[in-house]
């Protein structure tokens, strides 16, 4: 049987309240109580993995919650040794680096990110894409061009 420990995470209601989160360890039959299996196996299904079992996606879905709580951990120190309560994409990147995982691109903004729920699902949610049309961009007014690049020399800066 797994191991279970618990995680006090400070990043969800400040400094003076923290979130107390059950952590499982090892394998076995523990099937997963906050991150589930029903993720890994849309991501499965959505990147054309056929034949994913539930006990291999529930196996699967310890370790990935395992995996994300220990980068949580280590952007929530880098939140606090910046003195912040609200923790940022950079802690989060910072966090990745530490692991040797390669940087997030695209999620650098400080403006929050807003999430929709997925219909018909309880717990799955997105980020919803902006639509453009394609006449828009082709009404749109073509940006100038930078001016080219210019040398010059000063007097000063050649004699010394």
């Amino acid at each position: 049987s797994p191991s279970t420990g618990t995680v006090y995470l400070p990043f969800a209601g400040g400094r003076s309240q923290a979130t107390k989160i059950e952590m499982a360890s090892g394998s076995g039959d523990y099937a997963s109580k906050h991150f589930g299996s029903l993720p890994i196996q849309l991501l499965a299904a959505q990147v054309g993995i056929e034949g994913f079992d539930k006990e291999t996606a529930e196996e699967l879905s310890v370790e990935v919650e395992f995996r994300l709580r220990q980068i949580i951990q280590v952007a929530a120190k880098f939140m606090r040794h910046s003195n912040r309560d609200v923790m940022s994409t950079e802690d989060v990147d910072c966090a990745l680096r530490l692991w040797n995982v390669e940087s997030l691109y695209g999620y650098s903004s400080q403006d929050p990110i807003t999430f929709q729920k997925a219909e018909g699902y309880d717990d799955l949610f997105f980020i919803k894409d902006n639509e453009v049309s394609f006449q828009s961009l082709i009404e749109e007014e073509i940006p100038k061009c930078p001016p080219e690049p210019t040398f010059s020399i000063h007097w000063l800066a050649v004699e010394g």
